[in-house]
C-alpha cells in the first residue's frame, strides 16, 4: 500500500471550496459597500461654508498669536489693531513693516567701562563678539557681572562691558 492512497484528499475540490470563499467574500465586501454609500448623507452646504469659516478665523488668530509672539521674543513689533486696516503698525516699526533698528543699547562710562542692555537671543559670546570682535572673551564680561557663563541672560539685564585689555 502506498502512501498516496491512505490519503483520500481531492485537491481539485479544496481549490474550489477557497475560491468560493472568497467569492462569496467579495460580493459580502461589495453590497456592503453599495448599501453604505446609498444610506450616507452629505454635509449640508451651510454646515461646510461655516467650518471653513471658522477654520480662516483659526488660521488668521493664529498669525496673530505667532506675530505677537516674534515681537516678544525679540523679532518684528505685530501690526497694532488699534491703527486701523490700513497696514499701520505699532510704534517701532517702519513704513515697510520692518522693525526699526533700537536706539542705543550701550552707554559708555569714563574708565571705558560700558553698560549694555541684553536684548533678545543675546548670550556672552555674542555680546563678546559684539564688543571684542572675538566671542571666547565673553569670560571677561562674565567676570565683570559676578556671573557665571553658564547663566541665562534676561531681556533687559543691564551688563558692565570692561575695556578689553588685550585688544
Amino acid at each position: 500500500m502506498s502512501r498516496d492512497d491512505d490519503l483520500d484528499y481531492d485537491y481539485d475540490a479544496g481549490g474550489r471550496v477557497l475560491w468560493g470563499r472568497v467569492a462569496i467574500f467579495g460580493v459580502a465586501l461589495l453590497f456592503t459597500f453599495v448599501l453604505g454609500r446609498a444610506c450616507a448623507s452629505g454635509v449640508p452646504e451651510e454646515d461646510l461654508e461655516e467650518a471653513n469659516r471658522q477654520v480662516q478665523e483659526y488660521v488668521e488668530d493664529n498669525e496673530q498669536l505667532r506675530q505677537e509672539l516674534e515681537a516678544l521674543s525679540g523679532g518684528a513689533p505685530p501690526t497694532d489693531p488699534a491703527a486701523g486696516e490700513e497696514g499701520e503698525t505699532a510704534e517701532g516699526t517702519a513704513d515697510d513693516g520692518t522693525a526699526e533698528e533700537p536706539t542705543s543699547d550701550t552707554t559708555a562710562s569714563a574708565e571705558g567701562t560700558q553698560t549694555y542692555t541684553v536684548q533678545a537671543n543675546d548670550n556672552l559670546r555674542s555680546i563678546a563678539q559684539e564688543f571684542y570682535g572675538d566671542g571666547n572673551r565673553h569670560d571677561l564680561i562674565s567676570e565683570a557681572n559676578g556671573i557665571d557663563s553658564d547663566n541665562v541672560l534676561q531681556v533687559g539685564q543691564e551688563l558692565e562691558i570692561p575695556p578689553c585689555p588685550d585688544c
